[in-house]
């Protein structure tokens, strides 16, 4: 049974769905010596800091409860999509169905058992015309990505009240080593590459672990609704790309500062994403933090990371 260690004496016990991805790996990596972790994943495999790790439909509402009564998680953390916004254009109805209606049927099933739910979501729900979004924003998604995510919101909020729906942006370091914009810039920089720095797409992305770590506040907070997670400052990806430079020692003449040629078009790279992040702050007990010390700690925890995912890889 996919819940046979599931009563281990552990303070805490913590689903979650989309364990092997991006934020999933990174909740293990930073929480899993701190809490009971389980985590739900497309296909078999170990993920590090996991005690559990289980298949299951997630857009079969039944087995889910079956899954997660025999649990007994204080939180479920819906970190699951398909996020990347090419696959989204080229398959809209795969991306309505993992963005949009698994969120609304993974919010029921912890409805039913009243379990509290973070949805995970993004700053791409909005167009980019103005930044500094706050959560009382008319959102206006500029692509298939933002649109799914955007309903999949709706669907949690309008089947659980109680639940909540965090929109953010994160770099760091992934399994696969190609999932962020840090890790694109890294990679480059170190093969001396020429790249492109887009100096008029503004985001606030938050370096990963930080937002695990402030997750874990808002949860022990039991804050519901809506909530902008993002960094404390908001920088271009040509600025974002000078500061990985300087971090790590990179030339920074390998980074050219280009504009979009498109302006609010569907593929436009002409956006401010900012977040306003005075809610959250006025949430938890520590500043916010920025872009550059998120970088800064990127660095520092590098060669663990990378330690931690290839010994694992290598049993699997």
């Amino acid at each position: 049974m996919y819940f046979e260690n599931a009563h281990l004496p552990m303070a805490e016990k913590w689903v979650v769905i989309g364990a092997g991805g991006f934020l999933g790996s990174n909740i293990g990596f930073l929480l899993g010596d701190k809490i009971s972790l389980f985590g739900v994943v497309r296909r078999e495999q170990q993920v590090p800091g996991y005690q559990q790790t289980d298949q299951i439909d997630i857009l079969d509402e039944e087995a889910l409860v079956r899954y997660l009564d025999g649990i007994g998680p204080k939180v479920v953390i819906n970190a699951a999509a398909l996020a990347s916004h090419a696959l989204c254009e080229r398959d809209p109805e795969l991306a309505f169905l993992l963005n949009g209606i698994a969120p609304g049927v993974i919010a029921a099933a912890t409805h039913r058992l009243g379990v509290p739910l973070v949805q995970i979501s993004t700053d791409a729900v909005f167009d980019g015309r103005v930044g500094r979004y706050t959560e009382f924003d008319i959102c206006a998604p500029f692509s298939v990505y933002g649109e799914t995510k955007l309903e999949g919101e709706t669907r949690v909020m309008n089947m659980a009240q109680d639940a909540i729906v965090v929109r953010t942006n994160f770099f760091g370091w992934s399994p696969t080593g190609s999932r962020s914009i840090l890790e694109f810039f890294v990679s480059a920089l170190r093969n001396r590459t020429i790249v492109n720095g887009y100096t008029d797409f503004r985001v606030s992305s938050i370096y990963v672990l930080d937002l695990v770590r402030i997750l874990q506040l808002v949860v022990d907070f039991e804050f519901k609704g809506l909530l902008h997670i993002g960094s404390s400052d908001s920088r271009s990806k040509f600025e974002f790309g000078l500061s990985v430079a300087k971090e790590f020692d990179f030339p920074d003449s390998l980074i050219l500062p280009v504009e979009s040629r498109v302006d609010f078009h569907s593929t436009s790279r002409k956006r401010d994403l900012s977040m306003d992040t005075s809610l959250v702050q006025s949430l938890i007990d520590e500043l916010v933090p920025s872009q550059e010390s998120g970088i800064a700690s990127s660095r520092r925890d590098e060669v663990r990371y990378r330690e931690l995912f290839t010994r694992t890889l290598d049993h699997q």
